[in-house]
C-alpha cells in the first residue's frame, strides 16, 4: 500500500503498460496531469491517436521483447488538446522492461518529463542567433547599415536578454526539488550570458573600428594568477591541453576582465585550430618594464597573406572556415584592441611545419600609457 501512493505521489510522471498491446494499467498523478485525460485501461493505440503516438509505439515494441531499455530527449509528441486540435509537446522518455513474479516481461514502465518549454526557449535563442548572424553577414556588404545596427545592438537586445535570464534564474529556484528541470533553466541562463558576451563582443569591435580605444579598468594584478586562473576554468573542458612556462612572477597594473578576455581568445584558438591530441602552449617572461606572454599551438600555419587581415573585424582565416568552428571572426580583433587599449602590442608568426605563436608585449604600469591618453586629448 505504502509504495503505490509511493508511486502515485512521485513528481516524474511515471505509467505501467501491460502485454504486447501495452495497456495502461497504472499512472501516478503527474502523469495523469500530463496527459488530461483518462487512459487506464485503455491500449497505447486506444488512448492516443497514430498521429500522437506512432513513433513511439516501436520504442515500447522494442523494450517488452528485448528487455533492452531505451532512454530519448526531447522527442516530439503532438498531443492532441480537449479542443482536437495538435499542440507540440517535446518529451524525455525513459521505457523499462516490467518484470512479473515469474520473472518474464509483462510490460513497460516509463518515466516521462515534459521539456517543452526548455526545447521551445532553446529554438528561440537558436533562430535568433541564426537570425542576427545573417543579418550581420548581409549587412557586412553595406559597411554604412552595419555600424547602425552594431551602434544600436545594445538598446534592441539587452532587455529582453536581461527578462529572459531573470525568467529562467527565477524558473531554476522554482523547479530546485527537481534537478533534471533545475539544470536545464540554467543552461538557458547560461547560453543568455553567452548571447550578452556576444554583443559586447560587437559593441567593443565597433569601437575599435571606429578608431575609439577601448575603455579600461586598470588595478593591480598578477599575470601569473590571471593564466592559471583561466587555464584552470578551460582545464574543465580541455584537460590536459595546456602547459605553462612560468621565467618569472610579474605583477603589474592592468584591467583583469580585459586580459582575461584575451588570454580566453588565444587559447581556445590554440585549441579550435591547433593540432588534435598537441599541447597549446603559454609562455611569460619579462623585458624591461614589459611582460611577454606568448601562446603557441602546433598545427596548420596560416598563410601570410591572411596573416595582413588576421586582426580585422569578422575576418576568419581559410582555416577557421574549412574547420567547421563557430565563429564571427571577431576574437582576435577584441585581443588587439584590449592589447593596444593597455599600450602594449600583439605579434603573431606562423610558419609551416612549426604552427602559430601570438606574442603579447604589455607594459607593467598601462596607467602611464592611459594617462597619456588623457593628457593628450
Amino acid at each position: 500500500m505504502e509504495l503505490h501512493e509511493f508511486f502515485m505521489q512521485v513528481p516524474t510522471p511515471l505509467v505501467i503498460m501491460s502485454g504486447p498491446a501495452h495497456v495502461f494499467t497504472l499512472a501516478n498523478i503527474a502523469y495523469e496531469k500530463l496527459i488530461g485525460k483518462p487512459i487506464l485501461g485503455k491500449s497505447v493505440k486506444e488512448a492516443f491517436t497514430t498521429e500522437e503516438v506512432g513513433s513511439f509505439i516501436p520504442l515500447l515494441d522494442e523494450v517488452y521483447q528485448t528487455g533492452i531499455p531505451y532512454k530519448g530527449n526531447e522527442l516530439l509528441f503532438p498531443m492532441k488538446n480537449q479542443s482536437g486540435v495538435a499542440v507540440d509537446m517535446w518529451v524525455n522518455i525513459e521505457y523499462y522492461p516490467f518484470f512479473g513474479k515469474s520473472g518474464k516481461i509483462t510490460g513497460v514502465l516509463g518515466f516521462i518529463n515534459d521539456v517543452t518549454e526548455v526545447v521551445k526557449a532553446r529554438k528561440i535563442i537558436e533562430k535568433s542567433e541564426q537570425f542576427f548572424r545573417q543579418t550581420v553577414l548581409d549587412l557586412e556588404k553595406e559597411s554604412q547599415f552595419k555600424e547602425i545596427f552594431v551602434s544600436t545592438l545594445s538598446h534592441d537586445l539587452r532587455t529582453p536578454l536581461t527578462v529572459a535570464k531573470l525568467s529562467a534564474q527565477s524558473l531554476a529556484r522554482k523547479l530546485e526539488d527537481q534537478p533534471q528541470f533545475c539544470k536545464m533553466a540554467q543552461r538557458i541562463s547560461v547560453n543568455m550570458d553567452r548571447a550578452d558576451r556576444l554583443i559586447q563582443d560587437l559593441l567593443d569591435a565597433s569601437l575599435i573600428k571606429a578608431g575609439e580605444i577601448l575603455p579600461l579598468r586598470i588595478t593591480p594584478c598578477s599575470m601569473n594568477t590571471l593564466i592559471l586562473s583561466v587555464i584552470e576554468e578551460l582545464s574543465s573542458i580541455h584537460k590536459d591541453r595546456f602547459e605553462v612556462n612560468f621565467r618569472a612572477n610579474v605583477d603589474g597594473l592592468w584591467d583583469s576582465l580585459g586580459i582575461r578576455r584575451v588570454l580566453e581568445n588565444l587559447l581556445l584558438n590554440g585549441i579550435k585550430y591547433g593540432q588534435e591530441n598537441r599541447p597549446v602552449s603559454i609562455c611569460m617572461s619579462m623585458s624591461g618594464e614589459y611582460v611577454n606572454v606568448s601562446v603557441h599551438n602546433e598545427g596548420t600555419h596560416i598563410i601570410p597573406e591572411e596573416l595582413v587581415t588576421l586582426f580585422d573585424r569578422f575576418n576568419r582565416t581559410s582555416i577557421a572556415k574549412s574547420s567547421h568552428q563557430k565563429g564571427w571572426g571577431l576574437g582576435l580583433t577584441l585581443v588587439k584592441g584590449i592589447i593596444e587599449a593597455h599600450g602594449g602590442n600583439v605579434n603573431v608568426v606562423s610558419l609551416e611545419g612549426e604552427g602559430t605563436t601570438f606574442t603579447l608585449q604589455l607594459p607593467l604600469d598601462s596607467n602611464k600609457f592611459c594617462n597619456q591618453r588623457k593628457d593628450n586629448g
